[in-house]
């Protein structure tokens, strides 16, 4: 028997269909904030089955991508992607209805993360609203944004800084949202980690996720925070930019143009924000034409966001609570 959970993204709504109640309850936390109970229309369509991908069953379609986790078969707006013979999805672009067949839990989680986002981000891009791959908070009107590649420390700063003060409020773990006047807001997903001890200081309720490339991670919905979403509005804008060094934390005034160029990869292309190309992607001159748009649109934003923000170049240093009191002192949050 199929059960069902809603989500609504700012207007854009999300049906998800599963045999598996694990699949869905994670598909929960991870969205928590987006959970609605009712709908008057549906924007995609997600249904899961538990059981073995029909691999043999893929249409002679045209083979149009490839990558060491998939290939992607489409014809006539029906895409199906192989996911190595672990999961099996067909999307159908015409109606914005997928459907995944999938007896392998952490794939079945980790595809259906990832199409959600993938499908939900690009409708957000059309609208003027863009994720930027950032941690951020707010507190008394001031956002702070943290743009910082794997392994610089983000997670920890951002559990730190939320476990320090119940008054910070949470932008996202991950990717807040860019209009193309340069605000900010919130898109809380769940927080997640490389290992427990972050998310251990916010919530007890810690859920792991596999993936197929990049290994364990340690999960926390937004459900279990004592910390608000942020909705108020902000006066001040702190664009910092983080590098790992050793030593101690230190923080210096970025220029401009260096800080648009530094959100090329993170904004304007996109790189490290959740998503899967083959979901993103479509073919044909339409989409073409959206994607050139999108493109344009993004990279206005940074353009913008770049020229109100305050923009810093951050060293994080070996001591995870200094780091956090530099940044807050900086910040004027004492």
């Amino acid at each position: 028997m199929m059960e069902r959970l809603l989500l609504n993204f700012f207007g854009i709504t999300c049906l998800i269909e599963s045999e598996n109640l694990e699949i869905l309850q994670r598909i929960r936390d991870d969205f928590s904030y987006f959970v609605t109970d009712k709908a008057t229309t549906v924007d995609f369509q997600f249904r899961h089955f538990d059981a073995c991908p029909p691999i043999d069953n893929i249409p002679d379609f045209p083979l149009i991508y490839t990558s060491r986790n998939s290939r992607t078969f489409e014809k006539n707006g029906v895409r199906f992607n192989d996911y190595n013979g672990k999961l099996l999805s067909i999307y159908d672009y015409n109606r914005d209805i997928c459907t995944l067949y999938s007896t392998d839990m952490n794939r079945s989680h980790e595809v259906l993360y990832l199409l959600i986002h993938s499908r939900v981000g690009k409708t957000l891009d059309t609208m003027g609203l863009h994720r930027l791959h950032a941690m951020g908070v707010r507190k008394d009107e001031v956002d702070f944004l943290f743009v910082a590649d794997t392994g610089v420390g983000k997670s920890t700063l951002l559990s730190g800084m939320l476990k320090m003060d119940k008054k910070l409020e949470l932008l996202s773990d991950d990717c807040p949202l860019i209009d193309e006047s340069g605000n900010v807001y919130p898109f809380p997903i769940r927080l997640g980690a490389s290992s427990p001890e972050p998310l251990l200081k916010l919530g007890s309720g810690i859920y792991e996720l596999e993936r197929e490339e990049f290994g364990r991670k340690f999960l926390l919905s937004t459900s279990e925070l004592e910390n608000p979403i942020a909705w108020s509005s902000s006066r001040r804008m702190v664009l910092a930019f983080g590098h790992r060094r050793e030593g101690a934390c230190t923080i210096q005034r970025m220029g401009k143009i260096r800080a648009f160029l530094s959100l090329v990869r993170p904004m304007v292309i996109g790189i490290g924000l959740p998503m899967i190309l083959e979901y993103w992607w479509e073919l044909g001159p339409t989409d073409f034409v959206r994607k050139a748009r999108i493109g344009f649109k993004r990279m206005c934003s940074a353009i913008v966001l770049s020229c109100r923000a305050e923009c810093l170049e951050v060293v994080i240093g070996n001591d995870p609570d200094e780091n956090i009191r530099t940044i807050v002192k900086y910040l004027r949050w004492n």
